[in-house]
């Protein structure tokens, strides 16, 4: 019988260092739990000290945060395909035209009349600023950095379905119908 006390915390030992995300995940199932009870009780009829100790040791190992990083551990499988899809070649990429946004001159023109006057960006009688642009207009897309969105040299699109749901939302006269 000592033969089998000596031997357990060796071969939970070798468990824990060879298969330590399968020990993990066994050790928080219901099993788990009930044979770590069941190795307290074996080692407290063996002796009170035994027990003591192993149970400090028990919740210790349940207690402490280094488990919960066990089990947030990835493979190094995982990391072996991110490594892999990392060094695909770029020729498997392509490129999608996204149809939200209007990058034509056109729509920038026209909104650009409906809300510039003299080179100012206007709402409702109210100078807008260059930082505010996008949330007073959420339909405006900066390419690049901020501009004067009434400046031609500024690059901006507009995405397409805001502006044709406010098309649909503006009141039509009932003989154009």
């Amino acid at each position: 019988m000592s033969f089998l006390h000596q031997f357990i915390p060796i071969g939970l030992l070798f468990l824990f260092l060879s298969y330590r995300n399968e020990f993990v995940d066994f050790s928080q199932t219901p099993w788990g739990k009930i044979f770590a009870v069941c190795m307290i009780l074996l080692y407290t009829h063996m002796d009170k000290v035994f027990g003591l100790f192993v149970c400090s040791l028990v919740i210790l190992y349940y207690q402490s945060e280094w488990v919960e990083n066990f089990l947030n551990m990835k493979n190094i499988e995982e990391w072996e395909d991110e490594l892999m899809k990392k060094k695909q070649p770029e020729e498997n990429k392509v490129d999608y035209l996204d149809i939200d946004h209007v990058q034509s001159s056109v729509a920038q023109n026209e909104f650009r009349e409906k809300h510039c006057k003299n080179g100012t960006l206007k709402y409702k009688n109210m100078d807008v600023k260059t930082d505010m642009t996008s949330h007073v207009f959420p339909e405006v897309k900066f390419n690049a950095d901020k501009c004067n969105a009434c400046s031609p040299n500024c690059n901006f699109s507009i995405i397409e379905s805001k502006f044709k749901a406010e098309n649909k939302v503006k009141s039509k006269c009932s003989t154009n119908m």
